[in-house]
């Protein structure tokens, strides 16, 4: 092993997202190989546990997400660090618009629903930070019931016009 090359310590299995962070920033995992390695755990995992409504490699190719993480890999070589989320691979909640990326929200008319556009909490977390979206996990369809609770509770129950 020269010099330059690291032994690799993408060992995702146990890995925390500071630790994943720690070892990208530091060269001895490259976000390619974390998307890589994250992509190959869902897909032997989903049959088991269905936590994914779409996996993005299933929407886009395997190349167009590694390709994306080497984009990562280079910007942080060569010192445009977006911070510790940078090359890591998440799941976007399918709950938020994703360009690109059907969104279903739990909800059945919306099974083919794909969206030009992300969600403003996308916006925010995906490019500007350099967070790899590797997939959409499941949005229980009890989501609308609590945001409902919720806005229930803070501002109070809808109230109709007598008739």
């Amino acid at each position: 092993m020269g010099i330059r090359e690291k032994q690799s310590s993408c060992e995702t299995e146990l890995m925390t997202i500071a630790q994943a962070s720690e070892a990208i920033r530091d060269g001895s995992c490259s976000p390619a190989e974390l998307v890589s390695k994250c992509l190959a755990r869902i897909d032997t995992l989903q049959p088991q546990i269905n936590a994914f409504m779409t996996v993005t490699d299933a929407t886009v190719t395997d190349a167009d997400a590694i390709r994306e993480a080497r984009f990562a890999e280079s910007d942080i070589r060569e010192g445009r660090w977006r911070g510790p989320l940078h090359g890591i691979p998440i799941g976007i909640n399918d709950f938020y618009d994703t360009a690109g990326v059907p969104t279903t929200a739990a909800y059945e008319p919306f099974k083919r629903r794909i969206t030009k556009t992300d969600a403003v909490a996308v916006q925010r977390v995906g490019p500007p930070l350099g967070a790899q979206i590797v997939g959409k996990p499941q949005a229980h369809g009890t989501v609308l019931t609590v945001a409902q609770r919720y806005l229930q509770a803070t501002v109070g129950a809808v109230l109709h016009a007598p008739t």
